[in-house]
């Protein structure tokens, strides 16, 4: 912001950014426009410049809420198609975005590493219920992973890690 520097009391002013002579009439104090009725002559208003701050972009926060990480499940169920046993499990979890509030549906995407009988992506939503084969008594390792979209393109995820075994 300029600040006077000097004042001569003739009608000029010298500024740390430059000096400024006034005429008779017009208005020196940069608060609006004066009219002096007497010339007709008008000052245009002074006009303060406007300052978009923008929000700042944060990333959205994924939580897998169900099942526990480390967990081990015994698979109880048999698949005749794919001859394998397997354990059937409600993967379950939530979104939140600050700019967005509550994610959900497509903005929340399920998979599952390696794949479970050639299926990695389980779907989308809170709730997906995925089948986690057992192809041997030592058990097989997932990782299971939620993935999140926000409306700005941010993508992040969490994962966890349980093991499908056969009781032997």
């Amino acid at each position: 912001m300029a600040r006077p520097v000097d004042g001569t009391g003739d009608g000029s002013v010298a500024c740390d950014i430059g000096s400024v002579e006034f005429q008779p009439g017009e208005s020196g104090h940069g608060g609006g426009g004066d009219t002096d009725p007497a010339d007709g002559d008008t000052v245009p208003a002074t006009t303060q410049p406007t300052t978009t701050v923008p929000t700042p972009d944060t990333l959205p926060v994924a939580v897998i809420t169900f099942p526990q990480d480390g967990v081990t499940y015994i698979a109880d169920k048999f698949d005749k198609d794919a001859n394998q046993w397997y354990y059937e499990v409600t993967l379950q979890g939530s979104g939140t975005d600050a700019e967005d509030g509550a994610l959900s549906g497509k903005n929340l995407v399920w998979t599952v590493s390696p794949a479970s009988n050639n299926v990695t992506v389980f779907g989308s939503g809170e709730s997906v219920t995925a089948r986690l084969y057992a192809p041997a008594c030592f058990g097989n390792s997932y990782t299971i992973t939620l993935t999140l979209t926000d409306s700005d393109g941010n993508v992040v995820s969490t994962q966890i890690t349980v093991i499908s075994s056969l009781f032997c």
